[in-house]
């Protein structure tokens, strides 16, 4: 199962602020490795919600290629960005 850390789901929360509540985050492949861009959920996607409202959107098979991986935050020299492990 993929999983979505607390701190992940505040970090995303804090990014959709002032954001439509039709639009969340979508964790996507790309030829370098993963991005995150706004996008509305999809038939199919796996939703994440924290506090009330959906922070991250993944394809149903990205989820389960995923299987087992977090989505956490990692802080370095101040600044907190999302890790994939």
């Amino acid at each position: 199962m993929f999983r979505v850390t607390d701190s992940a789901g505040q970090y995303l929360g804090r990014l959709l602020r002032g954001q439509s509540r039709e639009k969340s985050a979508r964790l996507e492949q790309v030829a370098d490795g993963w991005r995150v861009r706004l996008d509305k959920q999809n038939q199919g996607d796996v939703a994440f919600a924290h506090e009330g409202r959906t922070v991250l959107l993944v394809e149903d098979i990205i989820a389960g290629e995923l299987d087992g991986a977090t989505l956490d935050v990692k802080r370095d020299k101040g600044q907190a960005m999302l890790t994939l492990h």
